[in-house]
């Protein structure tokens, strides 16, 4: 769960240094994008939006199961664990 914690962390502080095209303002902007992308099988995006979402609200474990979802689409087991 730890490593979960840090690689979303490092992901989201990544993100939001790149400067994404798209933009989901707050923690629910984040979450539901996340929820969004995965509804349409795209996990790497859905995985960067729950990074993002989990800065806001780290204890979250909706948002931490379901950004382990994500990474485990993409083969990312070790991240997910």
């Amino acid at each position: 769960m730890r490593r979960l914690l840090g690689t979303v962390f490092a992901t989201a502080v990544s993100l939001s240094m790149a400067g994404s095209p798209v933009s989901a303002d707050g923690m629910a902007g984040n979450y539901l994008a996340g929820r969004a992308a995965a509804m349409h099988n795209e996990f790497a995006s859905s995985a960067d939006y729950y990074a993002l979402a989990s800065i806001v609200d780290r204890d979250n474990p909706v948002i931490l199961e379901n950004a382990a979802f994500a990474y485990m689409a993409l083969g990312k087991f070790e991240v997910a664990a």
